[in-house]
């Protein structure tokens, strides 16, 4: 369950275990504004009050902020099998034919700009919402890995003619 609290004068905010997050936050008075089952409607419902009642808004949704990123894993696993359509879950693990990847390129040789499907268009809230959870406890495939001492300086090089050119 979660309980978006309100604490007066000082913030609205949202928990699974009100008690030790008012002891935590070192305050004594306290009110349960809602119950929620479902993490994002109560970071949402969350986010909605703080703007209501004129209080600072959370930057980060509740259900990005806990604590424990496995607990947002499982969440997020649970979620994506629902959002995910069947075709696309076939489709996991399989490696395409040379033949299929050409095929793929010569279709999408012009789709930039203009003719981009998407050009113009923005991502919505629940869209960008899902990308999050997809990326939740994922690293970069950078990381550990170090630039060679010749891209370091072709970096430096670009960065030099940008600053040059303004």
């Amino acid at each position: 369950m979660y309980y978006i609290y309100h604490i007066p004068g000082v913030k609205i905010g949202c928990s699974q275990n009100i008690k030790n997050r008012i002891r935590q936050q070192k305050f004594s008075h306290y009110e349960i504004l809602e119950e929620h089952t479902d993490v994002f409607v109560a970071s949402e419902r969350e986010i909605q009050l703080q703007k209501e009642n004129g209080y600072k808004v959370d930057r980060i949704p509740y259900w990005l902020s806990l604590k424990r990123i496995t607990k947002a894993k499982k969440i997020a696993e649970q979620t994506r099998e629902k959002w995910m359509p069947e075709v696309i879950k076939n489709m996991i693990g399989r490696t395409l034919s040379d033949d299929t990847k050409l095929k793929i390129s010569k279709n999408h040789a012009n789709c930039s700009g203009n003719n981009n499907s998407f050009y113009g268009k923005k991502h919505s809230d629940e869209a960008k919402m899902k990308m999050r959870l997809a990326k939740i406890g994922k690293t970069s495939n950078r990381l550990g890995k170090k630039h060679s001492e010749e891209t370091i300086m072709k970096m430096r090089l670009a960065k030099l003619n940008k600053k040059v050119k303004i």
